[in-house]
């Protein structure tokens, strides 16, 4: 059981205490100046997110890594995301968000990879050429304990498909 005291809310600190089975308590301290506030939940997403371009051809070079990051900060700000870290590389988008418990992971790559897929391909024709921007898989997991390992791997699995 969590126990969340109100009058802590107010406080940088708050301190949750967790009943265990064996009935022996244990405290944690979690530093509230990390977590945001909603207006019935305090909450601290975030997800490491990976995807691949069609077949892993590197398209995102001469202007288009640019302007997929100006869109990808745009699709942040219109849904109260916050970009922690952002890499494009030529062939692969990789980035560290902080979302909001109202929309699911799926629902947020989705976001991205259409509005991104839709206005890249409007934009810079010689993108008409692929059948999608986007594959239709990608990598997504809470931010803690990612590695560079695993990210290559995905990339190396997933983009020369």
């Amino acid at each position: 059981m969590v126990i969340l005291k109100p009058e802590c809310l107010q406080k940088s600190f708050l301190v949750v205490r967790l009943r265990l089975v064996r009935q022996c308590c244990q405290c944690y301290t979690i530093n509230m100046k990390e977590h945001r506030f909603d207006r019935h939940a305090v909450h601290r997403i975030r997800y490491h997110l990976v995807w691949v371009t069609k077949r892993g051809k590197p398209v995102l070079i001469d202007g288009v890594g640019e302007r997929l990051h100006e869109i990808i900060d745009g699709v942040a700000a219109d849904n109260d995301w916050r970009l922690l870290h952002l890499t494009v590389r030529e062939n692969y988008v990789r980035l560290l968000l902080e979302a909001t418990p109202r929309r699911a992971p799926y629902q947020i790559i989705h976001a991205f990879k259409s509005r991104s897929s839709r206005k890249l391909r409007g934009e810079f024709p010689h993108l008409l050429k692929l059948p999608s921007l986007w594959t239709r898989a990608y990598y997504v997991a809470t931010a803690d304990g990612v590695c560079e390992e695993t990210i290559r791997r995905y990339v190396e699995k997933h983009g020369g498909r």
